[in-house]
């Protein structure tokens, strides 16, 4: 068949499916209007023979609307095999999802040992959802490559942002009839990673990665760039839904943001100055012998000891004793909040970080739970349920260990102890507090150290958020930032407040 006829298909499917009837029995007591609305939105781009993206904002639930899509699917066709994708972190909450609201379901999260994996993939001709991890589907893939599924859904679907990466080429080999992507975080930090989502979802859409980028790809915000972005914006929005819970909930309560600024003692500004003045000389070198682009991770290593060193020198310095106004004030502002009775979510970047701060709430009897990398799936998932359930004042979290998953409406209070480099991934931290079953008015505190490169990085958070509020409006999270910056970003993340001072 011709591409011609291919697209006049398409067209006449559109048009009879577009506005099809859904019904609904029991699910209109359980889903609260928008969410009605996002199931029939999946289900009419699935009658339609196309792919979408349900990115509406973290803690709006996405996982139901998704799992009550595949209710009226399964009703049409019973034997239909569905495949569900997610981050390791993420496959108990799914678990958890299919038991309270697709309990009819049959379904399996596959997630063991490979031995029994494999043994349960070749004995499941009567499962109907196959949920998986990232990191799993890569050792299984010459088995589910061989299938074919009915829908492939990709959960936090940034993780094939990278049209490069292994992953991304495994998720894509993949054959389905109809392709979504769930992800709050549909643009990170550059356009091209949209076409890599379009790119699983609606092969070919976009032609090509090189076509696409020539068009599309923009490196700053002016005039022309706005009419590129709002040619995109016709094009891709019929193929994504996205809702904000300002929008679509009225009964939520505020989220409210104090940026606290702190003044470095004299002993850390000393270290700051001379590892700004280090980090300089570095980076000039790398550029001269790696280029930019090449000398991307020596870069990144660069700038994480300055970012360090305004938290606690401790994380570069074992034997430093000078102490920590950064450290020092998150203690005394927890104790302030804890004396008015809120419960509190600390994140940081940084695991040595959490453990300072563990330390120094020990030293003050002040109660906490962690969640880092180290910790499982299931264990994350008791640890929040005791937190909600429990006198425990404090939650340490790491932002890519907790980030994302995580339903903790028992705090109101988020303090953010380091900026990471575009504010999403601070949204998306921030929603594990601000979100459906909130209650109380939501404080986000931002600790910010004066003068130094946490300033600049406020700077570039906003150059971020101005793009992906006119194009996306989305979350974002992203490990190899240093890909989206500019040589003229570094400069300006290095040009401080400081470097004059003697």
């Amino acid at each position: 068949m011709t591409t011609n006829h291919l697209f006049s298909e398409l067209i006449e499917k559109f048009h009879s499916y577009k506005d099809v009837f859904v019904s609904f029995t029991e699910e209109v007591r359980i889903l609260r209007n928008y969410q009605v609305v996002g199931v029939k939105w999946l289900y009419n781009i699935y009658k339609c023979g196309f792919g979408g993206i349900l990115s509406d904002e973290m803690g709006l639930g996405k996982s139901i609307q998704f799992i009550y899509f595949i209710k009226q699917v399964l009703k049409e066709k019973k034997n239909a095999k569905i495949l569900i994708v997610a981050p390791t972190a993420l496959v108990y909450n799914w678990k958890s999802e299919f038991d309270k609201f697709g309990s009819e379901i049959s379904y399996k999260v596959y997630a063991e040992s490979r031995s029994s994996r494999r043994r349960q993939l070749e004995n499941s001709s009567e499962v109907q959802v196959f949920i998986t991890t990232y990191g799993l589907i890569k050792q299984d893939q010459n088995i589910y490559c061989n299938m074919n599924f009915e829908i492939i859904a990709i959960d936090e679907a940034q993780n094939i942002k990278n049209i490069h990466s292994q992953i991304t080429k495994i998720i894509k080999s993949l054959k389905g009839h109809s392709m979504f992507a769930l992800t709050g975080t549909p643009l990170e930090n550059s356009v091209l990673e949209l076409f890599s989502i379009f790119d699983f979802i609606m092969p070919g859409y976009f032609s090509n990665s090189t076509t696409f980028q020539k068009k599309y790809c923009i490196k700053d915000i002016d005039d022309g760039s706005l009419k590129v972005i709002d040619d995109l914006n016709l094009k891709i929005k019929p193929f994504i839904l996205r809702r904000k819970k300002s929008d679509v909930l009225v009964d939520l309560p505020d989220k409210l943001i104090n940026n606290i600024y702190i003044d470095l003692n004299d002993e850390q500004k000393k270290l700051y100055v001379a590892q700004l003045e280090r980090t300089k000389i570095e980076f000039d070198k790398v550029i001269e012998k790696d280029g930019f682009q090449k000398g991307g991770l020596k870069i990144f290593q660069l700038i994480s000891k300055l970012r360090q060193l305004c938290i606690d020198p401790r994380l570069l310095y074992y034997n430093y004793e000078g102490g920590s106004t950064k450290i020092e004030s998150l203690i005394s502002i927890v104790q302030g909040i804890l004396a008015n009775e809120h419960k509190i979510l600390i994140f940081t970047s940084y695991k040595k970080a959490l453990d300072i701060v563990k330390r120094e709430l020990k030293g003050v009897n002040i109660s906490f739970y962690v969640i880092d990398g180290s910790v499982s799936s299931k264990r994350r998932m008791e640890l929040v349920s005791q937190f909600n359930q429990d006198d425990t004042s404090v939650f340490l979290i790491t932002l890519k260990a907790g980030g994302m998953g995580l339903n903790l409406t028992s705090a109101d209070v988020v303090i953010h102890l380091d900026l990471w480099w575009n504010p999403q991934v601070e949204n998306q931290a921030t929603d594990r507090a601000h979100r459906i079953g909130q209650k109380n008015t939501v404080e986000v505190i931002k600790l910010i150290c004066k003068g130094t490169i946490e300033e600049r990085i406020l700077e570039l958070q906003e150059k971020k958020k101005i793009l992906s509020d006119k194009l996306i409006d989305g979350d974002s999270r992203d490990e190899n930032i240093i890909s989206s910056l500019t040589e003229e970003d570094i400069r300006r993340l290095l040009s401080l407040d400081y470097e004059d001072e003697e």
